[in-house]
């Protein structure tokens, strides 16, 4: 399979405990003479959402799946559908394993991989004579921080709703004061197409109870969870937090929060 190999990204500087780098958003516009299907191969050195034309096409949460860059990338495949005319290509881009600075308990903070997360990724399709068309990632693709503020794989996401911006994987979009994509080190890892289910969101569980703690609140479910907490935009101009806690060794408390500033 003819991979896309060319890896882009934001920036070299990564996200730390200690200083918050944005989770960074990607667009790019293409145009088409028909109608098409295009297929999609995408791999990330991080988590992925894919976005065309503003619909979140993503194949599940958490895409395209955990591996050791330096042993395997994992790419996914997709069959989507063109517009006549322009269309946009956005790009959420998370840190997953690329950079987990809360994973001290298996040294993932000393990870010879670590880095700020970088994807690559074609689209080919047929148009009307016949020809086919390609567009690989590349250096003219805009970039610009999300309302993603932090991320990580244990310690969770802090979104400000306040950072929004409204349209920006549609066509048309104004992305002048966008930045542009930079190359990205090609990871060392064998690219191999990903095959295994895509994680799935099966159901929502209520809490038995919620408790004020410091400065945000403590959720009790009763039971240990693999689990993404959900948050409610609200127009409300205050900051939110939720935290969830397990039970290790001794007693010890491990704590995984994420937090919301909603719009104000």
């Amino acid at each position: 399979m003819d991979f896309p190999v060319h890896f882009i990204q934001a920036g070299r500087e990564f996200n730390t405990l200690e200083k918050h780098v944005p989770a960074p958003y990607f667009r790019k516009e293409i145009y088409t003479d028909k109608a098409v299907t295009a297929r999609v191969l995408i791999a990330a050195c991080g988590f992925y959402e894919l976005y065309i034309n503003g619909i979140n096409c993503t194949k599940g949460p958490l895409a395209p799946y955990i591996s050791n860059t330096d042993d395997i990338v994992y790419y996914d495949s997709y069959e989507l559908p063109l517009k006549e005319g322009n269309n946009a290509v956005g790009i959420l881009l998370g840190n997953g394993f690329q950079n987990n600075p809360g994973g001290y308990i298996w040294d993932f903070d000393k990870a010879v991989f670590r880095g700020a997360p970088s994807f690559a990724m074609s689209l080919t399709w047929q148009n009307a004579d016949g020809s086919t068309v390609s567009v690989q990632s590349d250096n003219t693709f805009r970039t610009a921080p999300s309302p993603v503020t932090f991320d990580d794989y244990r310690f969770g996401e802090h979104y400000d709703a306040r950072l929004e911006t409204d349209g920006w994987a549609l066509p048309g979009f104004d992305d002048s004061g966008w930045e542009y994509a930079i190359s990205a080190p090609a990871p060392r890892g064998e690219a191999r197409l990903c095959e295994a289910e895509p994680i799935a969101v099966t159901r929502e569980i209520k809490p038995l109870s919620v408790t004020p703690s410091g400065d945000g609140f403590l959720y009790d479910f009763g039971k240990l969870r693999g689990c993404l907490p959900p948050f409610c935009k609200r127009r409300c101009g205050t900051a939110n937090r939720a935290a969830s806690r397990r039970m290790g060794k001794g007693g010890r408390h491990f704590r995984y929060r994420a937090g919301l500033v909603s719009q104000g």
